[in-house]
This record gives structure tokens, sequence and C-alpha cells, in this order.
């Protein structure tokens, strides 16, 4: 309803801003900001991209009024449109002095119509490692077909498992209608194994999207031969990284099959095992694993499990460890520099640039060990002033920083004067 003269008004509205998107291949949405002092909307639809004036002996498409809104409006969806064609949009803001200015002409053209789902899937043949589909193709602008299937578990009371696209084959069909054929386990990622159920349904796609899926809903296939049944899963997953070097994590679990081919070891850096996974395939028996691909100061999750021909075994337990910050290098070429009866000198060479000291050790018999003392960074000499005469002594030395100890160096043996 457009609004009486009202003397309170002294200017008609601005012109609003305008955007138009198609929702879907019959519907488009125009919304359109708010504007002050407008008491509604005039809502104007022309048919193509002519953008001439409406005037002109040359133009093609005229302007007409599709709804007036009220003031609280600000989008609109105009349905029943043609697939595939571009629609222009302005608005109108008014009020009680009359209409604004026109908004800038904004264009959308609807998308291309989805393609109809396949009808008819059914199964044609199936061996030990393949099953061969058909279905019959009733659209005429389909690009090609997405086939997807869904393993079913063969103990009924394990969770099944989503379906999941196994390919995207190119229509042979042109824009016609026609028969398909699909055989599923020629892949050799994607393999299918004897004995084994699977469930599986098609939808045609374009540019557009994905149609529906097959009429009949999904087809179940089950694979010639007798089915081998996965291995129990592994248990009791430990993992430890030494505050040594080389850095490492040592990891350790339970075998509980004797069916085993061998084992999938995982590891992440996030509980989910969706960031920084990688695996490594381990032969059957296997109770341990060092991984030595691993960097200081990180917390890893591991899992495991085993596998045959059957498939996976469910995973192990979720085995968590930091590693520690790089510990210092070992020192080396220690040496007895000088030799007195009321002193030692030892040296040595300082190997690593990220130690906070040196740690001297002492023993009377080249077997029990004591500490001695400790240096600060990068010294390389130090003076055992509590020596007694005629005595030996075997020395050893070890850097050291917050992460830990290096290796100790070699040893060397003395006899005091």
């Amino acid at each position: 309803m457009v609004a009486a003269d009202d003397t309170s008004y002294t200017t008609v509205p601005a012109a609003p801003r305008v955007k138009a998107t198609a929702v879907d291949p019959f519907s488009t949405k125009i919304s359109w900001t708010s504007v002050a002092g407008a008491e509604g909307y005039q809502l104007w639809i022309r048919y193509g991209m002519d953008t001439r004036l409406e005037t002109d002996p040359a133009s093609t498409a005229s302007w007409d009024k599709l709804a007036v809104l009220d003031a609280a409006t600000k989008s609109f969806v105009n349905d029943g449109l043609n697939v595939g064609k571009t629609y222009q949009y302005k608005v109108v803001a008014f009020n009680g002095k009359g209409a604004g200015a026109e908004s800038l002409a904004v264009a959308v053209t609807t998308p291309n119509d989805f393609p109809l789902p396949p009808m008819n899937l059914n199964v044609l043949g199936v061996t030990e490692n393949t099953v061969t589909l058909s279905w019959f193709d009733q659209a005429d602008n389909e690009t090609g077909f997405v086939i997807e299937r869904q393993d079913v578990p063969l103990l009924t009371a394990d969770p099944w498992p989503p379906f999941v696209e196994i390919a995207r084959i190119p229509t042979p069909n042109g824009g016609a209608a026609g028969g398909v054929n699909f055989t599923d386990g020629v892949d050799p990622l994607q393999p299918l194994l004897p004995g084994h159920t699977y469930n599986y349904r098609v939808a045609a796609y374009n540019a557009t999207g994905l149609s529906l899926w097959n009429e009949n809903g999904p087809v179940t296939a089950t694979t010639l031969g007798i089915a081998t049944f996965p291995p129990a899963a592994p248990t009791a997953l430990t993992a430890d990284a030494p505050a040594a070097l080389p850095i490492v994590v040592n990891l350790a679990w339970t075998d509980n099959a004797d069916s085993e081919t061998g084992f999938v070891l995982e590891r992440a850096l996030d509980a989910a095992f969706t960031t920084g996974l990688t695996s490594v395939a381990l032969p059957a028996d296997t109770v341990s694993y060092t991984d030595s691909v691993v960097d200081p100061n990180v917390t890893y999750y591991y899992r495991v499990s085993s596998f045959n021909d059957g498939g996976l075994s469910a995973f192990s337990n979720v085995a968590t460890v930091t590693t520690p910050g790089e510990v210092p290098v070992a020192p080396s070429n220690l040496r007895v520099g000088k030799i007195d009866s009321a002193y030692v000198i030892l040296t040595w060479m300082d190997n690593s640039a990220n130690e906070a000291g040196f740690a001297i050790e002492r023993s009377q018999d080249g077997i029990n060990w004591s500490p001695l003392a400790n240096t600060a960074m990068n010294i390389i000499r130090y003076r055992d002033s509590t020596v007694a005469q005629r005595t030996a002594y075997w020395y050893r030395v070890r850097a050291f920083n917050v992460n830990g100890y290096s290796a100790y160096s070699g040893t060397v043996s003395v006899t005091t004067k």
C-alpha cells in the first residue's frame, strides 16, 4: 500500500542498496538495505540482460512491478522462475512524500537444473573381488555419475560405516538416456574382499550439483568366496621418550592375534588423528617399535592396529608422549692435562652449543661413580684438588641443560704422585 501524502515528510527516501542471489534453479532471493524515512518498498523485475532504457526502440524488455512491501521487509524470494535465465531487479523506497530514487539494477542468473536420478540400480554379477553394477540413465543433462559404497561389517554388532564415494565416471550417453555399467574392485587402492557384503548407491551430477540417489534405493552385493575375519586388536600400547640423544620414542604393545599379516602403527599431532598423520606397516608378531623421526618438545599420539586379508582390526588404546627438549651432544677427547700429588687437571672437547654446563664424575675402581663437580657452560678444563697421593682415579664427563644430560665422554684413569 502506497502511503498518502504526509506533510511530516519533507523529502522522499534515498535509494537502497540491492543484492540478488540464486536460491535454486527456480528461484532467486532479493535483499536490500533499510532506508531512513521509508514507509515501504517497490520491487521491480526485468527479464534478460538488456540494460537499455524502456523508451529505446531497441529495448527488448520492460520493467514490471513485482511486489510492494512494508518498511519492515528487507528481502523477497521470487520463485516460479525458469532454469538458466537472467533476471534484473531494482528497489524503490517510498513514503508519504512520494517515491525515492531507484536503486542500481542487479542481475542474477538461475542455475541450470539438477539431473534426474538414475533408475533401476542392480547387481549384474560378482566374483571374489569384483561387483558389477548397472542402472538406467533417465537424465538428459548429466555430466556423469557418482558411485558410493558402504562396507557392511562381518560382525553385525559392529557399527556400520557411512557410504563413501568410490568412483566418479563420465556419462557414456551424452545427452540421451540409456544404460550404464560399472565394475567395482578393479582399482587396487579400493579392493573388494572375498565373502564380504557391500551396499551401493548412484547419483547423476552436472555443474549445478548432484541428483537424488537412485530411485530404488541402495542395492546389496556379496562377493564370492569365504570371508576372512580381521584379527584381534592389539592392546596395552605404551610410549616412552628417554631424555637422551638421539631423541626417540620407544613403543610397545600386546599382540592378541595369531592370524595377523602385520600391524599398522599411526602417529599424529592430535588425539583425533587428523593433524600430522603418518603411519608405518610392521610385520606380523611385532610388539615394539622405535620411532626415531621425532622432534624435541613435541607431543605425539600413537595407536596401532593389526591386519590380514579380512581387513584392519580395531585400534589399540591411544598412547601419548611428549619428547624431551634437545639435550647437549656429549663431550669427547677427555684427557689428563697434568698430574700432581695434590691435584689432577682434566681437559675435554665441547661438542655442543646448548649446554648449561658439564658434570664431572670420579671413581676409584672404574665401576662405582660419584658426582665430583659441575662447571658452567663452555668450560673445557677442570682441576680436581681433592685427590690423595699415590691413588688411582677414573674420570668421566657429560654435558647437561634443562632438558637432561648428554651421553658420557670416554673415561680416563690416572694415578697421583
